[in-house]
């Protein structure tokens, strides 16, 4: 009686009887296919299944040169943002350098302003010294 109920596995009913059904049905399955359980024999549509196998292999590496030229392309979007923040912070640090050289700047014109006053002060008392001599010079005469 169990045997009535019970179908004795052959190549139509098991892939995993045969090597190399073994191995198609595992590539099948890894592929997300559950057709490996399915009754027909792929050991008679040879043709078939390597063109599945040439198929899935030709689109995932199509694919994966897709997503790594799609990466290539974020990493030199990055790179270009990368180089731009750092051309800015070179370029804020030359600012701060200006801006430093600006207060120095500032500092030493505002200390020859004060020696030109000094040295005004000084030619107008040496003048006014000089006035003074020639009018004592010209007294002594």
């Amino acid at each position: 009686m169990d045997s009535f109920f019970i179908q004795k596995p052959d190549e139509n009913t098991n892939m995993f009887i045969d090597f190399r059904t073994a191995l198609l049905a595992m590539y099948t399955f890894l592929t997300g296919d559950s057709s490996a359980l399915s009754n027909w024999l792929y050991l008679d549509n040879q043709a078939i299944v390597i063109l599945v196998i040439l198929f899935s292999l030709l689109v995932f590496v199509y694919l994966m040169n897709l997503f790594i030229g799609l990466l290539n392309m974020a990493i030199n979007k990055d790179n270009e943002r990368v180089s731009y923040l750092k051309q800015k912070a070179e370029i804020d640090k030359l600012e701060k350098k200006i801006d430093n050289v600006d207060g120095k700047i500032d500092k030493v014109e505002g200390k020859v302003d004060t020696i030109e006053e000094k040295n005004n002060t000084i030619d107008a008392t040496l003048q006014q010294l000089l006035k003074e001599i020639r009018e004592l010079k010209e007294n002594k005469k």
